[in-house]
């Protein structure tokens, strides 16, 4: 397995399985409008890959820098391709890509009362054992869901997580949207 980054662009030969994977892997009140990833992909500050293994499309991911921190935004493997090893391959090449970065990223909270339980507790034990940790806060979404923090370096703070999406969203849009951060 020989996992490789390609930026996406509009014209990329894999596009649509990449939108197909987009549409197919989250929940549609998570999903930012997959031309305004696209749009906000040429700024030096925001890069969309699709994950490759030699030639065969095995997922994409779009990842925010702001300084030392390099947020997963979004990460899927192509539902074919799922079990092999590609989550976790691809988490090592972000790490490689971002050396100096304390790689941070969201995931639906473990709670025993929701429907997919254990789906949440699989996910969560994946990225542990991929060297993530919990924060020390959680963020609260205006629809009420609420997402465990988690990083893989160090910490991170509520200040340096908001100026993140503040630079990813503008300060106009981040006044309507400025995530909830829970302690």
């Amino acid at each position: 397995m020989s996992l490789r980054l390609v930026s996406i662009n509009k014209d990329l030969k894999d596009i649509n399985n990449i939108k197909n994977l987009y549409k197919n892997s989250f929940p549609v009140n998570e999903q930012i409008p997959f031309w305004y990833l696209l749009y906000k992909s040429k700024k030096n500050y925001v890069d969309l890959f699709a994950l490759y293994d030699n030639e065969l499309f095995v997922g994409f991911t779009c990842l925010i820098t702001n300084k030392d921190i390099t947020f997963v935004l979004y990460l899927a493997i192509d539902n074919s391709h799922r079990s092999r090893g590609y989550g976790g391959k691809a988490l090592s090449k972000i790490k490689e890509c971002y050396p100096n970065n304390r790689v941070v990223l969201n995931i639906e909270e473990v709670n025993v009362s929701a429907k997919d339980y254990q789906q949440r507790m699989k996910r969560k034990s994946f990225y542990l054992k991929n060297g993530f940790k919990n924060s020390r806060f959680k963020l609260k979404e205006v629809n009420n869901n609420m997402f465990e923090v988690l990083v893989n370096k160090g910490d991170i703070t509520k200040e340096e997580y908001l100026n993140l999406f503040k630079k990813f969203t503008g300060r106009t849009i981040f006044v309507f949207v400025k995530p909830k951060l829970i302690t």
